[in-house]
């Protein structure tokens, strides 16, 4: 691999934090084991444990799970969800939206551990480990200077990422800035929550002193998975972002929010151009150090599998290059761990051992994996399929809404229709299927199986039969199916077979060049509007998935001015970033920070009739019976669990609680 950045393996790191029993006795630390924390700065060696130890608190993305059920984007199959302690974070996650999460049921929180597995980190413990290291490394005597600034530098971004979950969650939050020595007094202890302003600046002010002690690029295997600049500007540019977004800068929703002391909690008074200018330049910054660092929008570079060679002598990929092309672009964007070029900073898998194993099996078990044989269906599942709602969100392959477009059937496009013979790559031969399955974009087909698509999974090309009684469909023996008729193909490798332990494991992207163009873009627009610049970085993203430029394809929409005005831009590019980064665990905190949720997430989860057994009955359109969101305004922030009110004198709850 000759790229230089940017994973954390863990395969280093991860070794040393599981095999070192003085790991877990180190984090556990209190007064009387001082002597413990000493020991670890003795020799460079062991001090690398502590840093091991930095990393370690960091949450794999890749159950992603959690945080799409926490959105619109999924259709759960409750009975099978809520009914095993197996699926306990996609329950935690839709509790986040059907009004169960309160002040006694804080779930997916980053304050404290939740007992969701440990999956979520206990963040302020994190925090501790790193104001420990920062306050000791200088003790290390056989390590040079700069090999402790870099060091140093590492472990500062990842104090300010660790605070920024937190921002990301709560707003405003304590700021550990140093550790507190022992016996410290109550009022040491009894921290006040930081307002909202006071914490970004703390952020950007520790980022700003990490990043000239970071390296541009990594150079030495030996230091895959180490922090490096453009990691530490990416993560102060999003930083920005957030606190330039509507939820925390001057949210009237707030304009009362003091804590005990009469502190305003959140601003109203921010010079707001001011603000996502700050981020727009930021960004600029971090892309323009993850290109240096040979950062690239991802394509497809590999061999094209035989089953695109069908044997009536087609070649499906060939012949249709130009939905094609893209298709596999996005399909293997993430699964792809060969090339993983977009890739800015990422995460290998890691084991856990308080859970028996290694989630080698990571992100099939995130998504819908779709049944090929009924009779052998062993971890195989479809307990979580894509919202019927949220698929009509994808452009048509004119790059426009499917409300914009004058060429596709918007009123009939719940329709029953004979598969056309110019699809049939995409869906089977003499089959009957939904109108609104055809004229879409690649991201459509490269994230969504649908009945009677013919899809790229199990290393075969598969037709999807979804019916009642029907190989994918629901079987009254099995109460595991697919409860909206959508199955989520994104981030399952197509070669990927579960049936046969047939895995391919890759780096999760913590952050993407791709989540940066649409991050930029984004900052930039509110800032100058739609300008050149903002276009360009759109338009790259929308190249690569296979559809014309912003402009062009408004040109030819139902309201060809809308990309011309912020307004319309900001509805634009907001679209296309629900889209591009679907599935990846975004969707919760863009739409609260837009303050989007409410009207959002309070929208139908839907499918097709799952019980019907033939395509007039399958075909008509349903509420899922199983889930009624209900995300409310309190729902924008999460709330403090009630035992850390009891016991900090000093903490204010969230508003609603």
């Amino acid at each position: 691999m000759k790229r230089n950045m940017k994973y954390l393996p863990l395969a280093a790191l991860a070794t040393l934090i599981l095999a070192t029993p003085a790991c877990s006795d180190y984090l556990d630390v209190v007064p009387d084991k001082t002597q413990e924390v000493s020991l670890l700065y003795e020799r460079k060696e062991s001090a690398q444990r502590a840093l091991a130890t930095c990393y370690h608190y960091i949450h794999p993305k890749c159950y992603i799970n959690e945080w799409t059920c926490a959105s619109n984007e999924v259709a759960a199959n409750y009975s099978q969800v809520g009914a095993s302690a197996n699926h306990v974070t996609e329950a935690f996650g839709l509790n986040a939206v059907m009004g169960k999460l309160n002040a006694d049921n804080v779930v997916l929180s980053y304050w404290e551990n939740n007992g969701s597995y440990g999956y979520l980190p206990n963040n302020y413990q994190a925090i501790r480990v790193c104001n420990e290291f920062l306050d000791n490394i200088d003790m290390v005597p056989d390590m040079t200077v700069a090999e402790k600034e870099k060091w140093k530098g590492e472990v500062l971004t990842l104090k300010a990422y660790y605070h920024f979950l937190l921002f990301k969650e709560y707003g405003p939050i304590i700021l550990m800035k140093e550790s507190l020595p022992i016996g410290a007094s109550e009022d040491e202890v009894q921290q006040h929550r930081s307002p909202v302003s006071e914490v970004v600046d703390y952020l950007v002010e520790i980022l700003d002193q990490a990043i000239p002690m970071l390296p541009e690029r990594i150079s030495s295997i030996n230091d895959y998975g180490h922090i490096n600049r453009p990691i530490a500007q990416a993560i102060k540019g999003q930083v920005l972002l957030f606190a330039a977004s509507p939820l925390f800068n001057n949210n009237p929703l707030y304009a009362g929010f003091v804590d005990n002391e009469g502190r305003q909690l959140f601003p109203q008074d921010n010079d707001e151009t001011a603000m996502w200018r700050q981020a727009a330049e930021a960004l600029k910054e971090a892309i323009e150090g993850a290109e240096k660092a040979d950062a690239r929008l991802y394509h497809f570079s590999g061999a094209v599998p035989d089953y695109e060679t069908t044997a009536d002598g087609h070649d499906y990929y060939a012949e249709h290059l130009e939905l094609m092309k893209p298709m596999y672009d996005y399909r293997y964007m993430i699964m792809d761990n060969t090339n993983m070029e977009e890739t800015v900073w990422g995460t290998y898998n890691i084991d856990y051992s308080d859970d028996g194993g290694t989630y080698s099996w990571m992100y099939p078990f995130n998504c819908t994996q779709v049944k090929v044989d009924r009779d052998n269906n062993s971890n195989c599942w479809q307990w979580l399929a894509a919202n019927m709602a949220f698929t009509e969100e994808y452009y048509t392959v004119n790059g426009l809404p499917i409300t914009e477009d004058p060429e596709f059937d918007y009123a009939g496009r719940y329709d029953l229709i004979d598969v056309p013979e110019e699809y049939y790559y995409l869906a089977a031969e003499n089959e009957q299927t939904a109108r609104m399955h055809f004229g879409r974009e690649p991201r459509f087909y490269a994230t969504f199986g649908f009945d009677r698509a013919r899809v790229r999974s199990h290393a075969q090309l598969l037709t999807l039969k979804m019916r009642s009684g029907e190989v994918n469909g629901r079987s009254t023996a099995d109460p595991d199916w697919n409860i909206s008729g959508y199955a989520i193909l994104k981030l399952i490798h197509p070669s990927w077979n579960h049936q046969q332990a047939q895995i391919t494991k890759a780096p999760w992207p913590i952050i993407r060049l791709g989540e940066l163009y649409l991050d930029y873009a984004e900052a930039l627009n509110e800032v100058e509007g739609p300008s050149a610049e903002v276009i360009h970085y759109l338009d790259a993203i929308r190249e690569r998935a296979g559809i014309p430029g912003v402009m062009e394809a408004w040109a030819k929409s139902r309201t060809p001015g809308k990309p011309s005005t912020k307004e319309g831009m900001r509805e634009i590019i907001q679209q296309e970033r629900n889209i591009e980064l679907a599935y990846e665990g975004f969707r919760n905190e863009d739409s609260r920070r837009w303050l989007k949720a409410v009207d959002w997430f309070n929208g139908e989860v839907t499918g097709w009739n799952y019980e019907a057994t033939d395509a007039e009955g399958y075909y008509h359109k349903r509420q899922n019976p199983q889930i009624r969101q209900s995300f409310g305004v309190r729902n924008y922030l999460w709330p403090i669990v009630t035992d850390e009110i009891v016991k900090n004198k000093n903490l204010v709850q969230n508003p609603g609680y």
